[in-house]
C-alpha cells in the first residue's frame, strides 16, 4: 500500500495517566503517544527511548515494546489501523503480553514510507500537540462524522510526519552502508529492502532518482573498485580476488571489469606494475 492510500481507523483517542513498571507487550494495532507531563521510557528492539514532555512516539502494529513510568506521566494516546480492513473490531484492543505468545496483528506495510513501518521517537514534537489534541477532541464527540473527521485529521498528521521526518535519504544511506559492508557476499535488492523497511521496487526507484544509479549498478561499481584495489595492492590469485569481491567466478569478474576499464584484470595488473 502507498502512503497516499492509507485510511486510518481509530479505536482509541484519549488523554491517559500512566504510572507503572511496564512489561513487554505486542500490539495488534498502531500506537501514537504524545507526552503532556512527566516522563516515561520506551524500550523497543533493544533501544531505550526517553519520553519527556512534548515527545512523540509511534509504534506500528506488531511492535513489541515495554513502556515504563514509575513516577507517572500524562499522555495523549491513539490506537489505530492504517486501513479500514478491520473496522468491524471497533473497540480498543489491549496490548498483548509477550509472555502469552504472539498477538493477532493488523499490520499494513506502507511501501513508500519506512517511517510508518517501524518504531520512531521524536524528542521535540511540540507542533504535534494541536493536531493530536484535535483528533482526541473530535473522536470523543461521537457526533455525526466524528470518526471520519478524526481519521482525516490523523491521515494529515501522518503524511506531515512522513514529509518532515521520513526523508528517503535515510534509506539510501542504509543501502550504501549495507553494500559497502557486504559487497563480497551475495546481495539482492530484497536483502537491502528488508533492512531499509521499503519495498524493493520503490527503494530501487528512489535510489536511482537520488544517485543516478540503480542499486545493482552501485553494487557492481563497489565490487569493481574493490577488484581494482586488490589487483594493484596484493598478489592474490585472480580467482581469489573474484571470490572476495563478490563475483561468481573469475570469468564473471573479467567480463564486467573489461567492460568498465577497457582491459581484463590480468592485463590491468600487468600494466599497473609496469608503470611503477
Amino acid at each position: 500500500m502507498k502512503l497516499s492510500e492509507i485510511k486510518p481507523f481509530i479505536r482509541f483517542a484519549e488523554k491517559v495517566q500512566y504510572k507503572m513498571e511496564g512489561n513487554p507487550v505486542e500490539v495488534t494495532d498502531a500506537r501514537l503517544f504524545f507526552v503532556l507531563e512527566g516522563a516515561a521510557e520506551l524500550l523497543s528492539e533493544g533501544k531505550k527511548h526517553a519520553l519527556q514532555k512534548s515527545t512523540l512516539a509511534y509504534c506500528p502494529a506488531g511492535a513489541k515494546y515495554t513502556l515504563s513510568s514509575p513516577e507517572g506521566t500524562t499522555m495523549l494516546v491513539l490506537n489505530f489501523d492504517l486501513t479500514e480492513d478491520h473496522s468491524f473490531q471497533s473497540r480498543p484492543i489491549s496490548p498483548h503480553p509477550v509472555s502469552e505468545g504472539r498477538a493477532e496483528v493488523f499490520r499494513t506495510n506502507v511501501e513508500d514510507s519506512n517511517l510508518l513501518n517501524r518504531v520512531f521517537v521524536l524528542a521535540d514534537a511540540a507542533n504535534a500537540y494541536a493536531p493530536i489534541s484535535e483528533i482526541c477532541r473530535e473522536f470523543g464527540l461521537q457526533a455525526p462524522y466524528s470518526l471520519e473527521i478524526s481519521a482525516s485529521l490523523l491521515k494529515t498528521l501522518l503524511l506531515r510526519l512522513h514529509r518532515n521526518e521520513g526523508p528517503s535519504h535515510d534509506a539510501i544511506k542504509i543501502t550504501k552502508e549495507y553494500i559497502l559492508t557486504n559487497y563480497m557476499n551475495a546481495v539482492t535488492n530484497a536483502d537491502i529492502a528488508a533492512i531499509s523497511g521499503y519495498h524493493e521496487y520503490y527503494l530501487n526507484r528512489i535510489f536511482k532518482k537520488e544517485t543516478g544509479q540503480s542499486i545493482h549498478q552501485f553494487l557492481l561499481e563497489v565490487r569493481l573498485n574493490a577488484t581494482r584495489e586488490k589487483l594493484r595492492n596484493t598478489d592474490m590469485p585472480l580467482s581469489e580476488i573474484a571470490d572476495t569481491s563478490g563475483f561468481k567466478s573469475y570469468p564473471h569478474m573479467s567480463v564486467f571489469f573489461k567492460e568498465r576499464f577497457g582491459m581484463t584484470p590480468k592485463e590491468y595488473r600487468k600494466e599497473f606494475k609496469n608503470n611503477l
